[in-house]
């Protein structure tokens, strides 16, 4: 048992120094990817998103948010890093006609979210700073396909590029709809 733990231990001491390397220095951490076990990079993405969902709820000061970051936010977060990394992984295999390795693929995207998530710990108070953040995980990604898996820079940038265009079209359209739904939610009773 005691080997067990301390072997979890170490784990734990290796993940939390590499992630703060990382913070420390995204575009040099993100060239060279550690080669973790699938449960091990899961345990990360659940572990950023958890950490990340519940900062947001308490800087909102919102108990709904919190849950939210603690229950809904790790599961959204691994279907949307699951669907992003078989996108790519797909890319590859059609436009570059070549196969990668999906767990590098799911490595690359769980690293380059993480200043998303780091924004995202504070996009209560101003929304669009999601928006920024995942500007820099988009730019992370990019760099990532070029140094990990040889993508031409100009070709990373491009696909990148597009899929931020089409996120951010749907948070565009998400805060108008929303918005427009609050302003007709607080019209009098005789205007509706």
């Amino acid at each position: 048992m005691t080997s067990v733990n301390d072997s979890s231990r170490h784990q734990l001491e290796i993940t939390l120094r590499f992630l703060f390397a990382f913070i420390k220095h995204p575009l040099q951490r993100i060239t060279v990817l550690p080669d973790w076990g699938w449960s091990h990079l899961t345990l990360v993405l659940i572990g950023t998103s958890l950490v990340s969902g519940a900062l947001n709820g308490i800087v909102s000061l919102s108990f709904y948010q919190f849950a939210y970051g603690l229950f809904v936010l790790p599961m959204t977060c691994l279907i949307t890093d699951f669907v992003l990394t078989s996108f790519m992984y797909y890319y590859f295999q059609v436009f570059e006609r070549r196969v990668v390795s999906f767990r590098k693929l799911w490595t690359l995207v769980i690293f380059a979210g993480i200043p998303f998530f780091l924004f995202q710990a504070i996009a209560s108070l101003i929304p669009p700073i999601t928006l920024i953040g995942l500007a820099f995980s988009g730019f992370l990604l990019a760099v990532g396909l070029s140094e990990n898996f040889k993508l031409e820079k100009k070709r990373a940038l491009r696909l990148i590029a597009l899929l931020y265009l089409m996120v951010f079209s749907v948070w565009l359209w998400d805060k108008i709809r929303f918005s427009s739904h609050d302003r007709r939610m607080s019209l009098p009773a005789d205007v509706n």
